[in-house]
């Protein structure tokens, strides 16, 4: 009886799967907010504090959601399930991404950055196209017995990654060898550089969620 009882209490119940969905979805649509507020940036560069304030609310809400997801496993005992070590870990790739995303944002206030390369305005675009790919995934995994497994938008998200490399390559080869300015290159290589993890924080979900997937 006792184990029949651990058995049942550790599997992962539709109500367990409901809620923790629940807040990954939330997570991830707050990672999309993020990333359309972060490119505001571009038209209203004037306004970075507010919008890092507004990121830093997102990432506040995205870590207590993470934390109670943390306690929701210890309290119902689903270590050890799955697809619910999975949930676990992925919930905990999508925090970082939104971490990272506001670390972005933070440098422009940091830096106080007055005005915006082309390079950057480009890498701050993408991210929202990225950012929906991740919920198109997370959605689809919630949904996985109706749909097709997200291959291709995990596929898509890896490829920006792979843009994101070549940009800053270039860009960086382009600061050192045009900027006099030993400041300006220390906060554009910072700038580059958070782009550049923002891209890898996504990347590396989708490679979770790959491995997820291949492993099935």
């Amino acid at each position: 009886l006792l184990v029949n009882f651990c058995n049942e209490v550790c599997a992962m119940h539709s109500d367990n799967r409901d809620y923790i969905f629940k807040e990954l979805v939330a997570n991830a649509e707050a990672i999309l907010n993020g990333c359309i507020t972060i490119s505001e940036l571009i038209d209203n560069l004037d306004d970075k504090e507010q919008i890092s304030k507004r990121v830093k609310v997102l990432s506040t809400d995205s870590n207590e959601r993470v934390m109670c997801i943390s306690f929701y496993f210890r309290d119902y005992c689903i270590f050890g399930d799955r697809e619910g070590d999975f949930l676990y870990d992925l919930g905990k790739a999508i925090d970082k991404c939104i971490n990272t995303l506001y670390e972005l944002t933070s440098a422009f206030v940091r830096y106080d950055i007055k005005e915006l390369r082309d390079d950057v305005s480009s890498g701050l675009s993408g991210l929202k196209n990225v950012a929906q790919l991740l919920l198109d995934v997370v959605l689809a995994f919630r949904e996985m017995d109706k749909i097709k497994t997200p291959y291709k938008s995990v596929n898509d998200i890896k490829h920006y990654r792979n843009e994101s490399y070549n940009s800053y390559d270039s860009s960086i080869k382009k600061l050192f060898t045009s900027s006099k300015s030993p400041i300006e290159v220390l906060a554009w290589q910072a700038i580059y550089f958070d782009i550049k993890a923002t891209y890898d924080a996504f990347a590396d979900t989708a490679d979770l969620c790959e491995f997820n997937l291949i492993s099935q």
